[in-house]
């Protein structure tokens, strides 16, 4: 999940990886930094076929990361304070394939 896109290069990812693990990531300048390290976690579905549902919590500079409902993590930072929201693939392997479905974007509760 991309989020507080402000332009080309600087933003934020939510990211989870064919191995079952998840990292935020803060772009700048198209140069990204780890804001919280990968870690696997058992909520993450893996492997050929897998399905998984993300969900983003962002108030102020503080995140919450869900994976299928389960909450994996959260993370501070104060770089991006607003901006636009999409979601991306950046795997180069040809034999992946991605599929987005009822993206939803909300305001916090």
């Amino acid at each position: 999940i991309v989020l507080r896109h402000t332009s080309s290069g600087n933003f934020y990812s939510f990211e989870i990886t064919p191995d079952g693990q998840w990292g935020f990531v803060k772009f700048v300048n198209g140069k990204g930094t780890m804001v919280a390290q990968y870690q696997s976690d058992s909520s993450i579905q893996s492997g050929s076929g897998a399905s998984n549902d993300l969900r983003v919590v962002a108030v102020g500079s503080q995140f919450t990361f869900f994976v299928n409902g389960q909450q994996v993590g959260t993370a501070s930072d104060t770089t991006y304070s607003q901006g636009t929201t999409g979601v991306g693939n950046d795997d180069t392997d040809t034999k992946s394939e991605v599929l987005f479905t009822n993206f939803v974007v909300a305001q916090p509760q």
